[in-house]
């Protein structure tokens, strides 16, 4: 039988996946409405109407841009699923974050809750499992999205940590503390990173710690 983590991930892979295949639908809805517009054109001028050039060109552009934002949707779900190919990586924390947020960020979006990384210049690299990686700060980024408010923000801090690096989740001090059992739904998914997670109390905030370097 799975344990609870392989169950959690599974979750987690499936809301990311639907997330980005929507985002792929709106394109493709897009484009069909279009490719409608102008079948209805070139059907008007079947029965005599003047073609306009410029009409069909500016349509067919629009598609071009549909098109092209899709192929960008893909490639990032092409990333996110290659990161289950090692269990053992050198990353780029702060690279990571960025990637992470452009994944889920219409999730965010849709609840009125903007999204701030704070990343250093110089990469703070750590040696760890992308999956679990990407899983436990979406986790954490999922438990400020079901907690926050329209027009909240939500800042992601990134900053070397004795050799590794810690990310810190900070909604501001004003809301009471973050739900109980968040330390440990977010403990699941650090399972073999080493990793740790922080909460301190009387504050809308969490630190994760991130060792340079995997136990074996």
């Amino acid at each position: 039988m799975p344990d609870n983590s392989d169950r959690e991930s599974a979750v987690l892979f499936g809301k990311v996946t639907a997330n980005i295949s929507h985002e792929i639908k709106n394109s493709l809805a897009i484009i069909k409405e279009i490719a409608g517009l102008q079948g209805d054109l070139l059907m008007a001028a079947e029965h005599g109407r003047t073609l306009d050039p410029a009409r069909m060109k500016s349509l067919a552009d629009r598609i071009v841009k549909q098109v092209e934002k899709a192929d960008v949707i893909v490639k990032r779900m092409n990333r996110f699923a290659h990161t289950v190919d090692l269990c053992k990586k050198t990353v780029d924390i702060g690279e990571e974050i960025r990637f992470i947020i452009v994944l889920i960020d219409r999730l965010f979006q849709m609840r009125g809750i903007l999204l701030h990384a704070h990343v250093p210049s110089d990469p703070v690299q750590v040696e760890t499992d992308p999956f679990r990686l990407v899983s436990a700060v979406i986790t954490c980024m999922q438990i400020f999205l079901d907690c926050l408010g329209k027009g909240r923000e939500l800042n992601i801090h990134v900053q070397p940590h004795e050799g590794g690096a810690m990310l810190g989740f900070d909604a501001g001090e004003d809301d009471p503390e973050l739900p109980p059992t968040c330390q440990a739904t977010v403990q699941c998914a650090l399972q073999g990173m080493g990793a740790e997670i922080l909460v301190p109390g009387n504050t809308y905030s969490m630190e994760l710690i991130i060792p340079a370097l995997m136990a074996a």
